[in-house]
């Protein structure tokens, strides 16, 4: 079994390098880590990165419900997946509450439609 170090030995650790030995550190941890690379990104390119990810976890909900082809899916555990990605990278800031709306913008705007259908045909 691996044994993790602590947050505060991580940082103790990391203390003692080279900034050479941190920046090859970083890049290694980007590269095989996606989430690192998203985490990363917002904390480096600020706000627009941010806005980037944003508009793409909403597409990823939309296309949940309005796929570009074949028929809705609607997965609760990728919306609940996107929905906890916003919320650790965009910690501190309004958007994982802004996606949380547009969620549920979304989800009442499907059912409006497919209830239009359901009851038309009765």
């Amino acid at each position: 079994m691996i044994v993790l170090l602590t947050p505060t030995k991580i940082k103790r650790k990391l203390s003692e390098c080279s900034k050479d030995e941190l920046i090859e550190l970083l890049y290694e941890t980007v590269k095989v880590n996606k989430d690192a690379q998203t985490y990363v990104s917002v904390k480096l390119e600020g706000e627009r990165a941010l806005l980037e990810m944003i508009n793409a976890s909403k597409e990823r909900i939309y296309k949940e419900f309005y796929p570009t082809r074949g028929l809705p899916k609607l997965k609760v555990s990728k919306v609940e997946q996107v929905l906890a990605e916003m919320k650790t990278i965009g910690k501190g800031t309004m958007w994982p509450f802004e996606l949380m709306v547009y969620f549920c913008e979304v989800a009442v705007q499907f059912i409006h439609e497919q209830a239009d259908i359901l009851f038309s045909n009765g």
